[in-house]
């Protein structure tokens, strides 16, 4: 009787734990998929666009508690943006949706933690618990959560595929869903051994290109030439290709010089120090969908060569003892060139000492071996871009005649007339300098003119006749 009576306990309990037994095993799955936001491509990713991979969980019965991990893997970094948090002072990036914004709403009852920075893999993991009620309702496969993030723009070798997987969560170290006991969730439709040892396999998408790349429509022209001395710009324009994908804006990239990547303004600047050599420059362009085009110019920069303005047309005098001076001039229409001055002897070397200072005075101290000779000098200059003028000119070694500042051999109206240019119209100056000094005050000025006028008309003491030279 004893024994009867135990069977029928025995069988009762196991028509019990049958139903029992289901319910603990749970039937649930957890998947993946991609959306490209704004376009509502899916299951494909293309660089330069924002996508969102979206989890979906299917369970038949309320959850609650979880614990999902999920790593992402792909060649480059991805750009993750956040969307959504439970604490606003937190910078997370999982979103809520469908069931899931009315589960797990308890404070500190649910989690959502990411690792995520510029180096793929990252990882999310969602987890936590509920009282029964509060948890993930039962329902068929719906996103619950996603995640929005930005493929890089890069070459297609690290087009490779974006792959999910499905990990354990070190918190837990389980993959888990509870519905009053804990089980694996499939991943994908696919089974997994156990909690601790979720194996079913990560789903990979493929990235493409989808979109056409970006086009020109205003360049500068293969070559053009630029003054050294000013900066080169140009206002590059062009378009993101025509693509159904929407891909404005564009963006623009320069190997070499200042680029506003978003307007195109472009600055190369003027050469330093001011070599005038050909530069090459690259400029990209490039549309939200990572489809570049590049053009290929060159900036020639130019010079306008420096110009001597007082070149003397005549032969200077010069007598022993004395110092021929005689200060030079160039002009350059490039007023960012530092100009300087050379002077070499053209035939006989003279034994008497000579120079140029780098602003263009000359000086000659002859020697008594140079007394009745004439040397010709030629003075050069030259501006950083190798631009260069040359002058000519003689110089006697003889006794001058003092106001004789044109050495026509007198000192005559045309003396007075040559000096007033050079006081008040830049003409040349007397050749040589002291020759114009005509009364010996130190200083060519407007008294010279004035001095020699009354020589030549009223009968004044000859010029330089105290003058200590």
């Amino acid at each position: 009787m004893k024994f009867r009576q135990l069977s029928i306990w025995m069988a009762l309990l196991l028509v019990v734990a049958l139903p029992l037994t289901a319910f603990a095993d749970g039937v649930g799955d957890v998947s993946t998929s991609t959306l490209i936001l704004g376009v509502g491509v899916e299951d494909i990713l293309t660089p330069g666009m924002t996508h969102s991979v979206r989890f979906s969980i299917a369970n038949d019965a309320e959850l609650v508690g979880m614990s999902l991990g999920f790593e992402m893997t792909y060649q480059a970094s991805c750009w993750f943006k956040p969307e959504w948090s439970d604490n606003p002072e937190s910078w997370l990036f999982v979103k809520r949706e469908g069931r899931a914004l009315d589960a797990f709403n308890g404070p500190g009852e649910f989690q959502v933690f990411t690792a995520i920075d510029s180096i793929s893999p990252d990882t999310v993991w969602i987890y936590g618990s509920a009282d029964p009620g509060s948890g993930l309702s039962a329902g068929t496969s719906e996103i619950c959560y996603s995640l929005s993030f930005v493929l890089p723009c890069n070459t297609p070798e690290f087009w490779d595929g974006f792959c999910v997987d499905n990990i354990t969560v070190p918190q837990y170290g389980n993959w888990f869903f509870d519905d009053g006991a804990q089980y694996a969730p499939t991943f994908n439709g696919i089974p997994n051994s156990a909690p601790d040892n979720p194996d079913a396999p990560a789903k990979c998408y493929p990235v493409e290109a989808l979109g056409l790349p970006a086009v020109w429509e205003i360049v500068p022209d293969p070559s053009v030439e630029q003054n050294h001395c000013d900066n080169f710009t140009f206002t590059f324009l062009g378009n993101e290709g025509g693509n159904l994908i929407p891909a404005d804006p564009v963006w623009y990239e320069a190997s070499v010089g200042i680029m506003d990547q978003y307007t195109g303004d472009y600055l190369l600047p003027a050469p330093v120090d001011g070599v005038c050599e050909t530069q090459q420059v690259s400029v990209s362009i490039w549309n939200a969908v990572c489809g570049g085009s590049e053009y290929t110019f060159e900036v020639v920069w130019t010079n306008n060569d420096p110009m001597i303005t007082d070149c003397p047309t005549n032969s200077g005098k010069v007598k022993v003892g004395q110092t021929y001076d005689y200060p030079f001039w160039a002009s350059d229409l490039d007023e960012c060139d530092a100009r300087v001055f050379n002077v070499m002897a053209v035939g006989p070397e003279p034994v008497g000492g000579y120079q140029i200072e780098m602003e263009g005075y000359f000086t000659f101290t002859p020697d008594a071996a140079d007394n009745g000779q004439s040397f010709d000098f030629e003075v050069e200059v030259v501006d950083p871009c190798d631009g260069a003028d040359f002058c000519q000119f003689t110089v006697e070694v003889d006794i001058p005649i003092c106001g004789d500042v044109n050495n026509d051999g007198s000192a005559n109206i045309t003396d007075a007339v040559h000096i007033i240019s050079y006081i008040f119209s830049g003409g040349p100056p007397p050749n040589p300098l002291f020759v114009g000094d005509v009364n010996c005050d130190g200083i060519t000025n407007i008294s010279d003119p004035i001095y020699l006028i009354g020589y030549i008309f009223s009968g004044f003491i000859e010029p330089c006749f105290n003058c200590p030279y």
